[in-house]
């Protein structure tokens, strides 16, 4: 009977020691510190994230997010701010898997998923400009600007519509596409800080292509209708760019080209492809093109100084 009580204290010692292990104050049971602190609530934590965004403290932010996403690991706002905060830590690669994150999970915010969307895109346009993709920045930010001619950033209104454009004028520029970032610019209203650009209306002569009239309308070319047959061959050749063909047309003035508006020749406007800047030639296509040594009507944008123009075209849009 003496033994039966002896195992019987011995048992409920043991019982109270182990719950004293579990649960007592100066021990943890587990090293997460979220499950013993006061739980810090999502929407807090969300808000801390975006504070320290804002206030440049970018890996507080981060550790707020990271905090964020392992109470719900589904909200886009999570990885929209983790992608923006890592972006500005420069750690571009953890940024861009994460805004891509934001615009998977965006579904799941069916109120905010245009604004997230287009906010990641933003995001993930400016960190392909720092990693030197430009072609990609272009097509994020003309994307984004699709979507919403007036975007601006919502936790950071320097990101607009404004500075999305600039930077895909850089991004056209380091890819030697200079026509294309001289129009950004001139889209913006900004003017470059010199008189090295004039525009005028003059004259071009069309030099050679080949090209047809399509006569019956078929979009086409058919076996008796007029062809300009560059190469002799006696057969309409598919390496045109365009289905009509192309012709090559140089102003008649020793003008550098900086990019080309308006061709035209009896009532006939023509399509422009390209403008070779920096040279007086441009491409361009229609119909029906007359015949080489023909004279045109052109408008264009010219510079005396082309070495002198990209130096201030370069500062025009690295100065914002």
């Amino acid at each position: 009977m003496r033994m039966r009580q002896t195992i019987k204290i011995l048992t409920l010692f043991s019982s109270f020691t182990v719950v004293l292990i579990l649960f007592g104050c100066s021990e943890k049971f587990s090293d997460d510190d979220f499950l013993f602190d006061p739980p810090e609530q999502y929407d807090a934590l969300i808000e801390s994230g975006w504070a320290h965004f804002q206030n440049g403290l970018y890996q507080e932010a981060i550790d707020s997010f990271v905090g964020a996403s392992e109470r719900n690991a589904i909200e886009p706002e999570v990885y929209l701010g983790l992608g923006w905060s890592y972006a500005r830590n420069l750690e571009l690669i953890k940024g861009e898997n994460n805004l891509k994150k934001a615009i998977a999970f965006a579904i799941f915010d069916s109120l905010n998923l245009a604004k997230i969307t287009a906010e990641s895109l933003a995001g993930i346009g400016l960190i392909k400009l720092a990693a030197g993709n430009y072609a990609e920045c272009i097509t994020y930010i003309d994307q984004v600007l699709e979507a919403d001619e007036s975007f601006s950033f919502s936790k950071d209104l320097s990101v607009n519509s404004q500075s999305l454009k600039i930077s895909k004028a850089k991004s056209h520029y380091y890819l030697g596409e200079i026509e294309q970032s001289y129009l950004v610019l001139q889209d913006l209203g900004i003017e470059l800080d010199c008189d090295c650009v004039q525009t005028v209306t003059g004259t071009g002569t069309v030099s050679h292509g080949e090209y047809y009239q399509d006569i019956d309308g078929s979009g086409s070319w058919d076996s008796g209708e007029p062809l300009d047959d560059r190469n002799g061959n006696g057969v309409w050749d598919n390496t045109n760019t365009f289905a009509f063909g192309e012709v090559l047309i140089s102003v008649n003035e020793n003008h550098q080209l900086v990019t080309s508006s308006l061709v035209y020749s009896d009532g006939v406007d023509y399509t422009i492809i390209k403008t070779y800047e920096g040279t007086n030639w441009f491409l361009v296509t229609g119909n029906p093109i007359s015949d080489a040594g023909h004279i045109v009507g052109v408008e264009y944008t010219y510079t005396d100084d082309y070495s002198g123009f990209l130096n201030k075209l370069l500062e025009a849009i690295t100065s914002y």
